[in-house]
């Protein structure tokens, strides 16, 4: 906060400001105008981009006074009911609730829509309720709205975000107020394992396998990795969720160094999609698409419905298939015979 130094005491350096310094006139004019005589810092370098030299020169000559202001603390949700977990969920919850004041890595492996972000939320409140903090990494800035959101209407404003596309004077105030405390969970990309947090009580990595957490170019690093590094040197648990968990991941819960938490049903009421596979060695195909197939999708507009194709494949193909025995001869020709 920057305000009007016309109280200085005697003896100071205040000087009048030279007939030939129209900029710092022109800033006191200005700081003059506003409420109370004073302006934060923020606002002035957005009205004088140019003027940190100018500002300075005011400070010194004792015509303005820099005063640091604590912000106040972000306020927390209540009332706000948790939904109703299942069996699965409840279990999951209760197992890392343990864990807390020490550090343990848990693995979460839930198929997709078994709730994994409902536990989440029900473990950050018990972390907050202990009055620490939360780390919430996320692997893309797309995630982040739709969360933010969600979070914010469980736990209240003490979530903040953090990733790239903030202007640098809003990711400044966030980086800041999570070091002291002033706001309670942090919801960030990769670059947010760095950020220095009071009271750290949890870090939760959700979607651990996407690669978005690796940063390739520069200065290189895993930050589902330095997530549990970071959980360590805090004594607080760490959490990776996935639906598909990577092979790392897998291979530590497998080891024991992590411990392998599981949701295999969907949360409420629902129903997961039915698989088919459809053996077409023996059928002949249309533009590449089997009969069957065809009938189905078929079935499917008719019923006002739907329908997404996925190709795993583009141009050609890396073998030719026997329709009549199955035999493949791999490396030539592109198609079926």
């Amino acid at each position: 906060m920057v305000s009007n130094g016309s109280s200085s005491p005697p003896g100071s350096r205040r000087r009048s400001p030279p007939a030939r310094a129209p900029r710092q006139a022109e800033l006191l004019i200005w700081l003059a105008m506003q409420p109370d005589v004073t302006a934060p810092k923020a606002t002035m370098r957005a009205c004088f981009p140019d003027a940190a030299a100018t500002l300075r020169t005011l400070v010194d000559k004792g015509w303005l006074t820099e005063t640091e202001i604590a912000p106040a603390a972000d306020p927390m949700a209540t009332g706000i009911a948790h939904l109703e977990l299942n069996a699965g969920q409840a279990a999951v919850l209760r197992s890392l609730e343990a864990d807390l004041g020490r550090f343990t890595a848990s693995l979460l492996d839930g198929v997709t829509g078994s709730g994994k972000t409902e536990v989440y939320l029900q473990f950050a409140a018990a972390v907050l309720a202990r009055g620490q903090s939360v780390l919430i990494l996320v692997p893309e800035i797309a995630l982040t709205p739709q969360l933010l959101d969600r979070f914010r209407a469980r736990l209240g404003d003490t979530v903040r975000v953090l990733h790239s596309a903030l202007a640098d004077a809003e990711r400044e105030q966030t980086w800041h107020r999570v070091r002291l405390g002033l706001s309670r969970v942090l919801l960030g990309t990769r670059s947010s394992i760095f950020t220095p947090i009071a009271d750290l009580g949890l870090v939760v990595v959700d979607e651990e396998h996407d690669p978005s957490f690796k940063q390739m170019e520069g200065f290189r690093y895993s930050a589902r990795d330095l997530a549990i590094v970071r959980g360590q040197r805090a004594g607080c648990p760490v959490l990776l969720g996935s639906a598909t968990p990577s092979l790392e991941s897998l291979r530590n819960a497998l080891a024991g160094r992590y411990r392998h938490l599981c949701l295999d049903r969907r949360a409420g009421d629902a129903q997961g999609p039915q698989v088919g596979l459809l053996d077409i060695r023996a059928q002949p195909l249309q533009w590449g698409l089997s009969h069957p197939l065809l009938d189905r999708v078929a079935a499917t507009l008719d019923r006002g419905e739907q329908v997404i194709l996925f190709l795993n494949r583009r141009g050609y193909a890396p073998l030719t298939l026997c329709r009549a025995c199955g035999h493949q001869l791999g490396g030539v020709g592109t198609g079926a015979v």
